[in-house]
């Protein structure tokens, strides 16, 4: 069940030009081992071992999604745009089941959803599956696909690539955590080993950040206190009721 939290993330970028994303799907960078019924080409291989930068792209738009020739045409110049950003390009054949997202490690690239499909559905179930789903550029709209906003907001926000490279790290040094706590800890003890494995992992990074977390709840804590205490005072209904002892009550009759 641990493992399964955080091993995914889909990234949707926002167009650039004519308010339109753009349409093209990816997977950045296997963090683990490689399923056996995948075949791999030796130039990918050994990019993916070397931890190169490898960008799979998706064959839909070469069997169904245009025609020919723009099909083509098109496919092969998103490859030269992966090849002019430093990355590998490697177009594979994707399937098309959200399932899989929940099962297999990998970093989506996409323009959000289909706006033909319920967009707050598949947030909600992408949820359920564990899968990070975040907004990448300056908004935190979640696109669908051919517009900008479809009303929804992704429950992450990202400004830069650099953000969701940190996210894809800090995702991978999380796993380790929980597979290995998998194997070793049960019960109460889940949660101190996998806190102190991943301050290990994180050069302690991850502990200032807790106390951050700790101090900020706190902080709003006292906050809504205050808010509320300052409510209730002014209130002379909520007063009357709890001086009002029921046991001091009469029968009407």
């Amino acid at each position: 069940m641990f493992s399964r939290l955080l091993k995914r993330c889909i990234f949707c970028i926002h167009g650039i030009e004519h308010n339109i994303a753009r349409p093209f799907s990816g997977i950045s960078s296997f963090h683990q081992s490689i399923p056996k019924s995948i075949k791999i080409h030796p130039k990918i291989r050994k990019a993916i071992v070397d931890k190169s930068p490898v960008v799979a792209l998706e064959s839909a738009i070469i069997s169904h999604g245009m025609k020919y020739p723009f099909n083509l045409q098109t496919a092969l110049e998103v490859e030269s745009v992966v090849r002019s950003q430093g990355a590998l390009p490697a177009t594979i054949g994707l399937i098309n089941d959200l399932t899989e997202l929940g099962r297999t490690p990998v970093t989506v690239v996409s323009a959000g959803v289909k706006s033909i499909l319920d967009v707050g559905r598949t947030l909600e179930y992408l949820e359920t599956q564990g899968v990070c789903v975040a907004s990448l550029g300056s908004s935190a709209a979640f696109p669908d696909f051919f517009s900008r906003d479809s009303g929804f907001k992704s429950p992450c926000h990202l400004e830069s690539c650099e953000e969701a490279a940190q996210v894809m790290l800090h995702r991978k040094e999380l796993d380790k955590a929980l597979q290995e706590a998998e194997s070793t800890v049960v019960g109460r003890d889940v949660t101190p080993f996998v806190l102190s494995k991943v301050a290990e992992l994180t050069d302690g990074k991850s502990v200032i950040t807790n106390i951050d977390l700790i101090k900020n709840n706190a902080k709003h804590g006292a906050q809504i206190a205050v808010e509320y205490s300052k409510m209730i005072s002014s209130d002379k209904i909520y007063e009357l009721s709890v001086k009002e002892d029921p046991g001091d009550s009469q029968p009407v009759g």
